[in-house]
This record gives structure tokens, sequence and C-alpha cells, in this order.
């Protein structure tokens, strides 16, 4: 299998090819066109067994319509979020995005997109959820499961007469997603765009509200709200996903060999380490309790997480420096000169000091990124 993190600039997206298949998470940027970016990383005869998105932001979400349309992806993974989290949401990609994606993040959300079944994975307070059965989408296209818990293992087979789901070292692939969900911040921001908009009577109308009512100082207000009114992601809800093999004893490693560029701090030309991947979207890690919250829900895979992506960009509000601890290579998909100052300079001097193999992966050519997992 290889692993690709995609140099989409501002935005996600990263790429697990398995040979007849692959698999996708997060699947958007700010910097780039979706066309042009789809056109580059996929092709129409690619079969997408599943696609993770960690949250309905634009910026890793607004390439999935594309990639819908040129390929075959049958399943799409999102966190389930409340009526009001969806009004909420749809008020910012309106403000940020325009139309054309808050009624493409409807259809995902409604599970109307034509030729691909939507899953909601279900939020769960932090450790308390062991998750159901493993659900195995191998081939059975029609099993019409619209729900599942956090911590679901997922399972993709080989296909054919291969019936176990493992590699020759005998190791199972699997895929867990855990929703995180912050009441706290949610109620945050509710009030705070409640007085915002003091003179639109619903949220729940938005974004059609807005659409009516729209001038160029309330848009301008949004957007500043939006870049800077609360602290970290807007989100309620951030999906992590964990991919790797399932057992605590694993032989399975990753290769990559093109840690030298102008993005990358870290000293050699090659490195090898194990074959899982935490997929962090924008989960807040930052405080002691959030990141030992995080350690417990995959406690049981940590141990093969060989690859961590930094949350959030690189925010200083998202980080926590304990990430550093563990004995894993370190990510951040950020736009080189984007907006936000993202990865945070905090972010940036904490990982250089620990001497930790850390890349940085933005919209330049050379900041690509491909690991080859050998099991």
């Amino acid at each position: 299998m290889k692993r690709v993190i995609c140099n989409v600039g501002q935005g996600g997206m990263c790429i697990e090819d398995f040979g007849s298949y692959k698999v996708v998470f997060d699947c958007g940027t700010k910097t780039r066109k979706p066309e042009e970016t789809i056109g580059e990383f996929f092709c129409k005869s690619d079969i997408i067994k599943a696609v993770f998105i960690s949250h309905l932001d634009a910026d890793h979400v607004n390439c999935l319509e594309e990639l819908i349309k040129l390929c075959c992806v049958e399943r799409v993974f999102i966190p389930l979020i409340t009526d009001m989290e969806f009004a909420l949401l749809q008020c910012k990609n309106f403000t940020l995005g325009g139309a054309p994606l808050v009624d493409f993040i409807g259809k995902l959300r409604d599970g109307t997109v034509e030729g691909t079944r939507i899953i909601h994975v279900q939020p769960a307070s932090f450790a308390s959820d062991d998750g159901a059965e493993p659900l195995d989408i191998t081939a059975d296209f029609n099993l019409d499961i619209r729900e599942i818990s956090s911590r679901t293992e997922i399972i993709i087979g080989r296909g054919g007469d291969d019936k176990s789901h493992k590699y020759s070292s005998g190791h199972q692939w699997v895929f867990v997603p855990f929703n995180f969900r912050y009441d706290k911040r949610h109620k945050t921001l509710l009030d705070e765009l409640h007085d915002l908009l003091s003179n639109i009577n619903s949220l729940g109308s938005i974004p059609s509200e807005l659409a009516k009512r729209l001038d160029k100082d309330l848009l301008d207000k949004l957007k500043k709200f939006y870049k800077e009114g609360v602290p970290g992601s807007i989100n309620g809800n951030s999906m992590v996903v964990y991919s790797g093999v399932k057992y605590t004893s694993c032989t399975c490693y990753q290769h990559c060999g093109n840690l030298i560029s102008g993005n990358m701090f870290v000293n050699g030309s090659a490195l090898t380490i194990k074959c899982g991947c935490l997929y962090t979207g924008d989960y807040e890690a930052g405080g002691p309790q959030k990141w030992s919250q995080l350690q417990a829900c995959y406690s049981r895979y940590w141990d093969n997480i060989g690859l961590f992506q930094i949350p959030h960009h690189g925010s200083a509000h998202n980080f926590n420096n304990d990430i550093t601890l563990s004995d894993a290579t370190f990510f951040v998909c950020a736009g080189y000169n984007n907006g936000y100052k993202h990865p945070h300079q905090s972010v940036l001097k904490h990982m250089i000091s620990s001497s930790k193999p850390f890349f940085w992966v933005n919209e330049r050519d050379e900041s690509l990124h491909i690991f080859d997992i050998k099991c």
C-alpha cells in the first residue's frame, strides 16, 4: 500500500492506495482549484472504497464533489451533527464559500448524493464507547447502513477469494473513526453568533435568511467573526481516524525516502516507521485532558502509530506539546502563505526543538510525501 500526503496547500487530502482501490482522508483545499486538484491525484478508473471527512468546512470537503463526478466513490463517512450545528456550519460555508458548496454539503448531510452511500459517525463520550461490531464494506455496496458508532472498526478486504482481510504477515488492516464532540465550544459560538445576527430571528433559517438579507457590512462582519471570533476551529464536531493494523504486536512498517526538502525538518535521507497513521482533522488537542482523551480512545492502536497529523493545520490553539512524546513522525497540512498564519510559529519552534521527524505539506511540488507500507 502507498500512503500519499497530498500537496493541496491550505486544506487537507491524504490517499491510501491499496492497488485495487483507494481510501481518502479529507478532500479539500483553499489554495488550489478543486477540479485541477482531483485531476492531478485521481483518474476515472479509480475505485474509492471510502472517504473519511473530519468535518464539513470548505477546506476539508470542497473537492469531494469533483471526486464523486470523476470516480466511483462508494462511501463517504462524515460526523453526525445536529440540526443547529448544521445551520451554523452552513452559515459559515455560505459566508466563506458561496451557495454551491452549501448545496452540496446539504446533500451530503441528507444522504442524497447519487451513487454514493453516506454514513454518519455518531458522537460519543471520549472513552466510554468501545464501538460496535466491525463493519465489512468489501463488496456489498447495497448494505444499507446510515449510522455507525464511534470506534467501529471498518474493514475492507482484498476482494476475490480472499475473505480474511489480512496481509501476508497475518495483520488485519482497519479504519477506526471517532467523532469527538465539543458542546462548550458550540454554545460559545451560538451565543456570539446570535449577538452578531440579532436582526435575524431564526438561526434555523440560515443560510436562506442570509441570502435574502445579506449586505456588504454584514458579510464583512461574518467573515471577520469566522476568522477571528472563536479560538481554534468553530466546529462542534471533529472526526479523527486511525488507519493501520489492528493488533499491537506489529511488524508492519512504512518507508519514506524523500524527506530532504525546504519543508522538511529532519536529519537524514530516508525514514522507516511503524505503519499506522492518525488523521486528526481539526481535533482540539490543547490541554492535558484532551490529549489524554485522544490517547484513551485509541489506546489499543497507539503503539502502531508511526505517522501523526498535527491538528488544524498547526494552529497553536489545537496543539499540545505532549504530541512529541509519541514515537512517531509528524506532518502538518497548511498553505505556504496562508492568511491564518498556519502552522503557528510556536508550533514550528516546538517541533524543530523536539528533534522529531516533521514535515510541512503545502502547495509546493516538493512538499508531497509518499510512504510505502510493507506488511
